[in-house]
């Protein structure tokens, strides 16, 4: 009797032991993860998790995979995804000021009136990403490829698209004001609408766009290398740095 009672004892401690390890793993990940946390998650999976409404600022998630995951309205202002794996992810509305985003996978992903001021997409994949109404200023996306983007009245004044794919892509409406778009293509893309006030254009291939006849490139400049429409001038950008 006293055996059986031992070994239901050393059973229940047994079972207890392991209760509490799962417990403290689970509280451990909640505290990670949790609302407010700014920690790292460097090459992890965050597939599919809801993030909306989170502050996540000055958090680091280099080559983590957050396909599929809800992040809108998320506070990320410094956080770091470069490399991050983020196709279909959800950024709607999201505050994302100079967040990294550097050779990040984010075809689809969605950033409409996302807050994105000087945050860096350079080399990163947005193809057909949804960036309608999106604040980009001084955004960097060089070398980023966006064909087929939806872009309709986002805000890219003062940003670096230097050598940026914009083909096919919906930008009636867009600002690209003060811009450096040296390179840039944006063979047959929307432009109806759209701003390239004193934007620099050298070497740009604007020769395929749509609505250029409703698009602004008052004070705009490029070079013998920009491809234009028959009939379109601009003037020469190294003349326009002269005083």
């Amino acid at each position: 009797m006293l055996r059986a009672v031992s070994s239901f004892a050393a059973l229940a401690m047994i079972a207890s032991t392991a209760t509490l390890t799962s417990v403290a793993q689970e509280t451990m990940t909640r505290i990670g993860w949790g609302p407010s946390h700014s920690g790292s998650c460097t090459n992890c999976s965050l597939a599919g998790r809801n993030l909306s409404g989170w502050n996540i600022s000055h958090s680091n998630y280099p080559g983590a995979d957050i396909s599929g995951a809800s992040l809108r309205s998320v506070i990320a202002q410094g956080a770091d995804f470069s490399d991050a794996i983020a196709e279909g992810a959800d950024f709607r509305r999201g505050d994302l000021s100079k967040a990294r985003f550097k050779r990040a996978q984010l075809a689809g992903a969605r950033f409409g009136h996302a807050k994105l001021l000087s945050s860096n997409f350079a080399g990163a994949d947005l193809t057909a990403a949804k960036m309608t109404a999106a604040t980009l200023i001084g955004a960097n996306f060089e070398g980023a490829q966006l064909p087929g983007v939806i872009a309709e009245g986002a805000d890219f004044s003062a940003a670096n698209l230097s050598g940026t794919d914009f083909r096919a892509g919906q930008l009636t409406g867009a600002i690209f004001n003060n811009a450096v778009l040296i390179g840039a293509n944006f063979g047959g893309a929307n432009i109806d609408g759209a701003s390239f006030q004193d934007a620099r254009l050298a070497g740009a291939d604007l020769s395929t766009v749509v609505g250029l006849s409703g698009a602004n490139f008052d004070g705009a400049c490029g070079d013998a290398q920009t491809r234009l429409p028959f009939g379109m001038y601009l003037s020469d950008c190294v003349a326009s740095e002269q005083p």
